[in-house]
């Protein structure tokens, strides 16, 4: 004789503080970097292989943008899955947020400027130094604009996620 299946109860969510929550968003963000990383590697080479110049670094920029974005967006959603976030603690969650920007941007810009200084002898040599200059200062500056977007873009999106009253808990 068979046994009756009894539903399975719903999963509690946890309602988190903003290290919690934060906690959580990073080991999604890892994972989902993981995923979506391989991904952006792969449009990165099909990308330069048949794109070249402007065209390029406009593509790079594009595609940089939806992947960060995404990768962002489905560990914040992810997390919600698991747990709400305490409504006077979601200030500290955006703030949490621009952190991890700058600190994209800051790795970014380091790595441009490792770039520069590592081919700079080769630009001496061919004498386009200031070209090699105004190339190294207009990637900063599209790198800035670049990450200051997907912050924008990914804080709006968490305040949408936000105005669910399923993700939100009075605290």
């Amino acid at each position: 004789m068979k046994k009756p299946k009894e539903p399975k109860e719903p999963k509690v969510r946890k309602d988190l503080t903003a290290k919690g929550f934060m906690n959580i968003v990073y080991d999604n963000f890892i994972v989902n970097t993981i995923f979506f990383g391989f991904l952006l590697g792969i449009l990165q080479v099909v990308a330069s292989e048949y794109l070249n110049g402007i065209v390029l670094g406009i593509a790079t920029l594009v595609i940089i943008y939806f992947t960060i974005t995404k990768i962002f967006v489905d560990a914040v959603r992810e997390t919600f899955y698991e747990g709400r976030i305490l409504k006077n603690e979601i200030n500290k969650v955006v703030h949490s947020f621009t952190k991890i920007f700058a600190t994209l941007t800051v790795i970014t810009i380091a790595w441009n400027i490792y770039n520069f200084v590592a081919g700079y002898n080769q630009a001496v040599l061919a004498n386009i130094k200031n070209l090699y200059i105004i190339t190294l200062l207009i990637g900063i500056v599209f790198t800035i604009l670049t990450y200051t977007v997907i912050m924008f873009a990914c804080r709006k999106k968490f305040f949408e996620q936000c105005k669910n009253p399923e993700n939100v808990v009075e605290g």
